[in-house]
């Protein structure tokens, strides 16, 4: 989670300069009225199922937790990819789904709702950040190859961008304390990764019958709607 080989926060501040941090911000905050105080959040990567990784972040955010509440929510930066719901190893040991010998075929998306709830259990609003969804046969494009070239997508590609969207935003909506879902960008052109074309609208505007230019909403937008829509018709 943190290197620890030539990480100069330890060299100088020690082991405990993530508490430090939050520490400093939360006195400086408590010095503020009171409805201007913003949410401290730890934010991080690859944590949004159940893994090494994400293992290590709760028992961080309980640690300093622990004698005063430093840490108000968590984000979970969910930059994944079109066939995160087919593929349970994620490639790296300590960010992989960790399976027991009890479930040795749960794949890592089926941990998201236990992932966020467990945070939630400790007092925390949970946010999804960052969000997009790269299709997996564009990996080896440039990042940045579709602000200029942007490739149509096919029937499956299209169905598996708008059926992690629809998933993961329907795990939000299925937890209380899921306060926040935020996407990562709006076209495809404008993303960090555009080569992936990894947002809910083309990147590139068209007229529409009007005159006006437009950006043309994909599939995945309606992942979107959809999961609101099934929520809904919940209450």
């Amino acid at each position: 989670m943190f290197r620890v080989d030539s990480n100069k926060w330890i060299e100088i501040l020690g082991t405990d300069y993530v508490r430090m941090a939050f520490k400093i911000t939360r006195d400086e905050l408590n010095t503020w009225p009171i409805n201007e105080r913003p949410k401290l959040v730890y934010n991080d990567y690859d944590i949004l199922w159940k893994s090494v990784k994400s293992d290590a972040v709760y028992e961080l955010i309980k640690y300093l937790n622990s004698e005063e509440k430093l840490v108000d929510a968590v984000g979970f930066q969910s930059h994944l990819w079109s066939d995160f719901l087919r593929n349970g190893v994620i490639g790296s040991a300590t960010k992989e789904l960790k399976h027991t010998s009890a479930n040795t075929t749960l794949l890592a998306h089926q941990t998201v709702p236990e992932n966020l709830k467990r945070f939630a259990d400790l007092g925390l609003d949970v946010y999804i950040t960052e969000m997009d969804v790269r299709i997996r046969d564009f990996e080896s494009r440039s990042p940045f190859a579709g602000r200029t070239t942007e490739f149509p997508l096919s029937v499956s590609q299209n169905n598996d961008q708008y059926n992690v969207y629809k998933t993961v935003f329907s795990y939000c909506l299925a937890e209380p304390a899921c306060n926040v879902f935020q996407l990562w960008g709006v076209t495809d052109a404008s993303s960090w990764v555009s080569g992936q074309q990894p947002l809910i609208f083309k990147g590139h505007a068209v007229q529409d019958p009007l005159g006006d230019w437009v950006f043309e909403r994909k599939p995945a937008y309606y992942g979107l709607q959809d999961a609101m829509f099934d929520f809904m018709a919940t209450k």
